[in-house]
């Protein structure tokens, strides 16, 4: 793996402008920022700054930059890997603080893209020390509201009004997770999969989620705005427009490397079709109880599978630029 290309970007410190009032400092917590966004950056910087937990600011890398564009295309070659250079770009990014992480002499740390919306007890959360099970890789802090997210029903660790639980499956989005030295240290040493960050860390068949212990809050404390929108009915805002999908190069999806039998939904449907001569109603009732039967043995794993609730669920949203209460 190259990390070359990130030695010339040099981290923004920000102090937080209120010292945390608890018992012991939140985490520190990197922020992701492309330099072409500095209204993200400072709606982050007063967000971080009003709740008193101490953060950095991190140039994200841009894939039309020289200096990493070598890189990005580089990755692209990769057969069976994405085609987004902002995906890649961003995944590189990611890297980049891991390698600060890895070169800290802190235990673990926060990794914050610069889109997200926070619950007002963050802080005092990241404080607490039972936040972080002794097994831990990762504690993932978003949701990205999808419904077939599983996870252990019942939690290692409680904080507050949070639980900790084990991720056992695909989980999108990483725009915020605790990750520890170790565990950024691990994945800098070893190649990762040609895949989006998401699907590096948290998926079980193209990932690495079956590698490494990972942990959901539940409630999340964190999501992303631009899901907030889609799926929560949020108003729309453009500081939470992605600056990955716009520009969205060939079909990625078509280059993925394939996934086992039965589990993408397209290829089954045309296997069942074709060879076993199915008809719809009957693939939907095999869908049906293949569902049930994996259901019942996760119930039997003790496993829940759901949309992880956000904390701020229920509560009015404000203004952009003070998403937190």
């Amino acid at each position: 793996m190259a990390h070359a290309a990130s030695n010339s970007y040099l981290l923004t410190k920000r102090n937080s402008a209120e010292p945390w009032s608890g018992v012991s400092m939140p985490i520190h917590a990197y922020v992701l920022n492309l330099k072409r966004r500095p209204d993200r950056a400072d709606r982050m910087s007063q967000i971080l700054e009003r709740q008193g937990i101490p953060f950095e600011l991190v140039p994200a890398l841009d894939y039309t930059d020289p200096e990493v564009m070598a890189e990005v295309e580089r990755r692209r070659a990769i057969p069976g890997g994405i085609q987004n250079r902002g995906a890649i770009a961003c995944t590189m990014s990611h890297e980049v603080i891991w390698q600060r992480i890895a070169d800290s002499h802190a235990q673990h740390a926060v990794v914050f893209e610069d889109d997200i919306v926070v619950a007002d007890d963050l802080a005092a959360t990241l404080a607490d020390p039972a936040l972080v099970p002794a097994d831990a890789d990762i504690v993932k802090l978003e949701t990205y509201l999808k419904a077939r997210t599983r996870y252990d029903r019942s939690a290692t660790t409680v904080v507050g009004r949070y639980g900790v639980h084990r991720l056992r499956a695909h989980s999108m989005g990483a725009a915020a997770y605790l990750i520890t030295r170790k565990a950024a240290v691990a994945l800098l040493a070893r190649p990762l999969p040609a895949r989006v960050i998401d699907w590096i860390l948290f998926d079980e068949i193209e990932g690495l989620l079956n590698e490494l212990t990972v942990y959901q809050m539940v409630p999340a404390p964190v999501a992303q705005g631009s899901v907030l929108i889609q799926k929560r009915d949020w108003p729309s805002d453009p500081i939470y427009a992605s600056d990955i999908k716009p520009v969205m190069a060939e079909t990625d999806r078509t280059l993925y490397r394939p996934r086992p039998p039965f589990t993408v939904p397209d290829d089954r449907k045309l296997l069942l079709t074709r060879r076993f001569g199915l008809s719809r109603r009957l693939q939907s009732i095999e869908r049906s109880m293949r569902t049930q039967a994996f259901r019942a043995l996760w119930r039997l794993r003790g496993q829940s599978m759901g949309a992880v609730p956000f904390a701020l669920d229920g509560q009015e949203p404000k203004g952009a630029s003070d998403r937190t209460p």
